[in-house]
């Protein structure tokens, strides 16, 4: 199987799965039925057709139509997760639209909006208290982790700049600053006095 085949095939494969773990995504499907987004990925030059059906999406090579087409970067894909970010990414460049933009964004949405109780999904394979020892391990361990790179990023804001001074601390800044500031002011009127006397 081509490369270009592989990668449409798990996409379709993967999208529908995600979207038949959330019992609502069938109404959002069914709002954009029959509609077509073409997702182009740039730096590997691929092309995704998306086909939305009532019951799922049809992913195919390049469409001829689309009611909407983006294209991206690979890395940039994140960008398509929340629809509220798609507008100033296509304002700095990351992204470019042609075709009906409230499409993509309700197509960004099929899956930004997706309730998935991944608790349940795991429970269905290990057993309810195992899935839920496993997701409350995680859950502390998520809150520890981001309580102590909050420190770590506090202590090392510290570090630079009061102990090894390799950064000026904010009142520092202001000053200089306000320095910068006066100085320009002065070299202001140092101009308008030396225009005063060459027009003499």
């Amino acid at each position: 199987m081509p490369f270009k085949q592989l990668i449409q095939a798990l996409a379709q494969t993967g999208a529908n799965r995600l979207l038949a773990l959330d019992e609502s995504s069938g109404r959002r499907l069914g709002r954009l039925s029959g509609k077509t987004v073409l997702v182009q990925l740039t730096d590997i030059n691929l092309g995704l057709g998306f086909v939305v059906l009532d019951d799922g999406l049809l992913v195919t090579g390049d469409l001829a139509a689309p009611d909407a087409k983006v294209a991206l970067p690979v890395a940039a894909i994140k960008e398509l997760k929340d629809s509220a970010n798609l507008p100033r990414a296509i304002k700095e460049g990351r992204l470019e639209l042609t075709g009906d933009p409230m499409l993509l964004k309700q197509f960004s949405e099929l899956f930004a909006k997706l309730d998935i109780d991944w608790e349940g999904e795991l429970a269905k394979y290990l057993g309810d208290v195992p899935a839920h020892l496993l997701f409350s391990a995680t859950a502390r361990l998520s809150r520890r982790l981001a309580g102590s790179a909050g420190r770590f990023a506090q202590w090392g804001a510290e570090q630079l700049t009061e102990e090894s001074r390799l950064t000026p601390n904010a009142l520092e800044q202001r000053q200089f600053f306000d320095d910068v500031d006066d100085l320009k002011s002065a070299l202001a009127r140092l101009e308008r006095r030396l225009g005063a006397l060459e027009h003499r």
